[in-house]
């Protein structure tokens, strides 16, 4: 048989939790690229350095909207790791694209007037073939832009604010920011990268499992987890979850909790907190 089930999370001052702060003397920048680097601000070229384990620090400054790093790698592996002051690192929030042979970017995709795709994650901080990296902090990972290419740069709007949150279930499913569909994945052990604004109120998880252990994992860059907290409710055959429900205005369950990540039948899922649990609707 099949089930389904959606879990929701009222997420009302998610906001707060990444609200940017700056400095004085504006915003710290450490950037770390495999193998040749330029940095952008809104369009504005603030530095040209290589050296793939030599960072670099810069200030930026704090009316900054556009982040930009291009990275062109010469052989071996290629990525760029990004660190700032308030807390924001490069992860899968960011927008790249590949640049062609003498192509530069243009000052309209800089600044966020062209089109981009998700950046491609390969490992956090610490993770091979790097290894960790002094003075970087641990939750920003290696990122670049479509893995064909060695020539790529990669945006962030720094006025935007979006939570990098991990998605896990076993076996389909769905993501919803405030009834809104921003993501879906499939595949029990394969954990996805979903940016979630942070003015997001409600956050809402739908799961289709075709067999065996069936359950939801999540885990957000603030801190906030699957567990308790969570409200469930079932989905007969053919069902969608309703506007109604993905924004709160509709009765639910408190989530059936199974284990936390680490736990039987799944073990541990890497790359997701171990205070995350493993959640469902009704048993």
């Amino acid at each position: 048989t099949t089930t389904a089930a959606v879990m929701m999370m009222w997420l009302t001052l998610l906001c707060a939790a990444v609200c940017l702060t700056h400095s004085a003397h504006g915003l710290s920048a450490t950037v770390q690229v495999d193998d040749k680097m330029v940095v952008y601000g809104d369009g504005v070229q603030l530095l040209v350095a290589e050296g793939w384990n030599q960072p670099k620090t810069i200030q930026i400054d704090d009316s900054t909207k556009w982040f930009a790093v291009r990275g062109l790698n010469t052989g071996g592996p290629k990525g760029m790791l990004v660190a700032m002051g308030n807390g924001i690192v490069s992860n899968a929030c960011w927008q790249c694209r590949a640049l062609g042979a003498g192509e530069a970017p243009s000052n309209a995709w800089l600044t966020g007037q062209e089109a981009a795709t998700p950046a491609t994650v390969y490992t956090q901080n610490g993770g091979a073939p790097w290894g960790r990296q002094a003075g970087v902090s641990d939750k920003a990972s290696w990122i670049w832009g479509p893995d064909n290419s060695n020539d790529a740069v990669c945006r962030l709007d720094l006025t935007e604010g979006m939570i990098s949150t991990t998605v896990q279930v076993d076996d389909i499913s769905v993501v919803y920011a405030d009834g809104v569909q921003i993501a879906n994945g499939a595949g029990w052990n394969r954990p996805y990268p979903v940016c979630v604004p942070a003015s997001t109120q409600y956050l809402a998880v739908r799961g289709h499992n075709g067999g065996g252990p069936k359950g939801i994992l999540v885990a957000m860059a603030n801190g906030i987890v699957s567990n308790s907290c969570w409200q469930c409710r079932a989905l007969g055959a053919g069902e969608a979850p309703s506007n109604a429900y993905l924004t709160g205005q509709e009765a639910a369950t408190p989530a059936t909790v199974y284990t936390q990540n680490g736990g039987s039948p799944w073990g541990r899922q890497t790359g997701i907190s171990d205070k995350a649990s493993w959640i469902w609707g009704p048993d």
